[in-house]
């Protein structure tokens, strides 16, 4: 028995070893596939910081050849032939082509780090196939082809419109490309409680053991195949990973020579659908409805209202200014304060520099006075009665004849100094000690008198600085060009300019401790960032700290240049580049009231009102249009934005039309929902219209006319 126990021992002191051999192999297995993941984990780093930096490197050049082309054809100054435009022309599609072609790799690789966020909405497929026979019909006709839509589903579809659009324009792009005889077919069908969108062709067709490999990224059918029709073959990629995301599978049905069906089966995705997907993206969901506010929130917005709404001042009758003193050869300074005894004290310094100074205790007349008298600067107080003080900021800056005029910000309150005084030479806050308000004084005669304007550009591709300098250079605009972080700190302290544009990825590293180093040292100096690569929402938060305004390159991106350097050099006109409308309408003594939240958007309102010699208000939402509305009883047509926080334009428009002295104003909705029932509903909470971002200027032009005119 004893002989036994030893033995069972002997076993199990041998198991104990087997299992710790394993337990050791185990181990080192999943170090192994650790350190695996870690390898993973930073490899995908490595890939998204090479894409970012790509589409920089890939950005500028391609920004540079589109801009010059641009030029080229524009043909400005008449020195080129018909031949040579066509040829710049050619340059600019290629240009714009290989953009395209950057955006698709960036897409692609923004879905597989997951990054790609669904926009869920109401589709309408009727009017999304009458969008993609719109686009592509003129293509088929100049092959000799047919482009055919049959539509056999009439039920709802609920997922993402503008992925599944550009799934199928992939695929329709992909028939074009391979069909040389017959046609194309567009088909929507209802299977299996799913929608199903096939694009039919009687092209080439795909070989049973090509299928597979075309669905991978940069694959064709084969080489000759890519020789011959072009192309790199991601769209097919992409589509498949937009599939996914939208919990939809492709079908590829073909047989060789005899033509190919894409197709797309896609649910509805509903809200039971969000917790499964959340794991590997996001989803936003749009609000097809007007929101009813509650009870307790009507209350309050009302309360909101009363509460900011002042007696007006009538119009500054009684101000104690030099307004009856002032001669042709006399500075003169504006300040726009409803504290009598502070703007008394501005009035005093401004006559210790022997100029003169007229006040206004109100927006409304401050801007009266700026468009009256040739003005040097004004000092402006944030908390007026008729009009909060960031608007009348907007208003000097989008109108044409004022942008020209320094604006420096005194407030009581920081609540707004850093996020959107965009225009404003400086900020201080109350109170102020005794040698700042001439030093401010000082700061807008230089800036005022200052020609020519002199512009720092920071970048590091020579082609592209080059043809920025002579987009921007102008007789009042010189341009100064350094391509590293150094040499701008450099030029920054030999030099006092009044704009700074600013690449990111600089020869000698990142621009951001640049940027910093500007808003430390020269916080005067407007800062754009011009820059191609793709920021993340951290790098865009940090950016918004030192910057006034970000602009990624893209085909158009020297029209925003161009629109924001004017803007921050308080130029009097908006350069002849900037395109607007050509025709004879006029809003002359004409009011109107631009709801928007995006300040961009109320800028090209504005500036197509503005060039029709319209005067323009502004707000950012539907409850600030409400509290502007009350004070401004003589507009004469609202243009309102519908997706907005606090307060939508639906439930902005429905209070209108309740109200008896503003039911009769027209009201016109901009927006970027583009739906037909969009427009139905808009039309239901009472628009008199509707036109859809992004806006075409003439068609704009001729709805306002048309209502301003209705009897």
């Amino acid at each position: 028995q004893q002989q036994q126990l030893e033995q069972v021992n002997n076993d199990m002191k041998e198991q104990q070893k087997v299992v710790e051999e394993k337990n050791d192999t185990l181990k080192k297995s999943e170090q192994e596939l650790e350190q695996k993941a870690q390898d993973l984990a930073l490899s995908s780093k490595y890939k998204s910081e090479f894409l970012a930096n790509m589409s920089h490197e890939l950005r500028t050049p391609l920004n540079s050849i589109i801009m010059f082309s641009e030029m080229l054809q524009d043909n400005d100054k008449k020195n080129l032939n018909e031949n040579d435009v066509k040829k710049a022309s050619m340059i600019n599609k290629s240009g714009i082509e290989l953009l395209r072609l950057i955006n698709d790799v960036l897409d692609l690789s923004k879905v597989e780090a997951g990054k790609i966020e669904l926009v869920i909405d109401d589709i309408d497929t009727k009017e999304l196939c009458e969008d993609l026979k719109l686009q592509f019909e003129e293509a088929a006709i100049n092959k000799k082809l047919t482009f055919d839509v049959v539509n056999e589903f009439n039920g709802k579809l609920i997922n993402d419109r503008h992925r599944l659009a550009q799934v199928l324009k992939n695929f329709i792009s992909n028939s074009l490309k391979f069909t040389k005889d017959g046609g194309i077919t567009l088909k929507v069908q209802e299977v299996n409680n799913k929608v199903k969108l096939s694009i039919i062709d009687t092209g080439i067709g795909i070989p049973q053991d090509k299928v597979k490999s075309i669905f991978e990224a940069f694959q064709q059918v084969d080489g000759s195949t890519s020789r011959q029709y072009g192309g790199t073959g991601l769209g097919l990629s992409i589509s498949k990973e937009f599939a996914h995301l939208m919990r939809g599978e492709i079908i590829l049905e073909s047989q060789e020579n005899r033509g190919s069906t894409f197709s797309i089966v896609i649910p509805s995705i509903e809200d039971k659908d969000i917790s499964k997907s959340r794991d590997n993206f996001n989803i936003i969901y749009k609000d097809t409805a007007p929101k009813e506010l509650s009870i307790e929130d009507k209350v309050e917005v009302k309360q909101k209202i009363i509460d900011s709404v002042k007696e007006d001042c009538d119009e500054d009758v009684d101000v104690d200014d030099d307004r009856d003193n002032i001669t042709a050869k006399d500075d003169i300074f504006l300040i726009i304060e409803d504290n009598v005894e502070f703007a008394q004290v501005l009035k005093e310094n401004v006559h210790a520099k022997k100029d003169k100074a007229l006040i206004s205790h109100t927006a409304k007349g401050g801007l009266a006075l700026a468009r009256t008298n040739d003005i040097k600067g004004v000092m402006l107080d944030l908390g007026l009665p008729d009009m909060d003080g960031i608007d009348l900021l907007k208003s000097f800056k989008i109108d044409p004849e004022l942008r020209k005029i320094p604006v420096y910000v005194i407030s009581g309150s920081e609540r707004e100094k850093d996020s959107k005084l965009g225009g404003a030479i400086g900020f201080s806050t109350k109170p102020i000690e005794k040698d700042t308000v001439p030093q401010i004084i000082d700061t807008m005669e230089k800036i005022s008198n200052k020609h020519p304007k002199d512009l720092l550009l920071i970048e590091d591709d020579s082609m592209q600085s080059e043809a920025l300098k002579e987009y921007l250079s102008s007789d009042d605009i010189k341009v100064t060009i350094v391509d590293s972080n150094k040499d701008a700190m450099i030029k920054l302290k030999e030099n006092d300019f009044d704009i700074a544009i600013v690449d990111l990825s600089l020869k000698d590293g990142s621009a951001f401790d640049l940027c910093e180093y500007i808003k430390k040292y020269n916080p005067q100096i407007p800062v754009i960032i011009n820059t191609g690569k793709d920021l993340t929402k951290a790098e865009e938060e940090k950016l918004k700290k030192y910057s006034s305004s970000i602009v990624i390159k893209t085909a158009s991106s020297h029209n925003r240049l161009m629109r924001d350097v004017n803007m921050f050099l308080h130029r009097v006109k908006v350069s002849e580049k900037i395109q607007v409308i050509e025709d004879n309408i006029s809003f002359e003594n004409k009011k109107f009231l631009v709801v928007d939240d995006d300040i961009r958007n109320i800028y090209v309102l504005s500036e197509i009102l503005g060039s029709k010699n319209a005067e323009v208000i502004t707000a950012n939402n539907g409850a600030e249009a409400l509290e502007i509305l009350d004070k401004n009883l003589d507009v004469d047509m609202i243009l309102m934005d519908i997706m907005m926080p606090i307060m939508n334009g639906y439930e902005a428009t429905k209070i209108i039309r309740k109200n008896d002295k503003t039911k009769d104003i027209p009201i016109i909705a901009v927006t970027a929902k583009a739906m037909p029932e969009d427009r139905i509903k808009s039309l239901e909470a009472g628009c008199d219209d509707y036109i859809t971002k992004p806006l075409d200027k003439t068609a704009l032009s001729g709805i306002i006319y048309g209502w301003l005119n209705k009897k």
